[in-house]
């Protein structure tokens, strides 16, 4: 995710709309598609064994 002009943080997707991120007030879920984060999204990927599982 885009916070100002660089990529410089990461979410967790944990559940169906669903994504883990912390900031200065400690870790919140927050909805990826809300007006927040949709515009700052950059890029995903799952990890391997994730793959693997799937």
């Amino acid at each position: 995710f885009r916070r100002g002009r660089w990529r410089s943080h990461v979410g967790l997707h944990v559940a169906r709309g669903r994504m883990l991120h912390m900031d200065e007030g400690g870790s919140q879920l927050a909805d990826p598609d809300g007006p927040l984060w949709r515009s700052r999204f950059v890029g995903a990927f799952r990890h391997r064994a994730r793959e693997e599982q799937a």
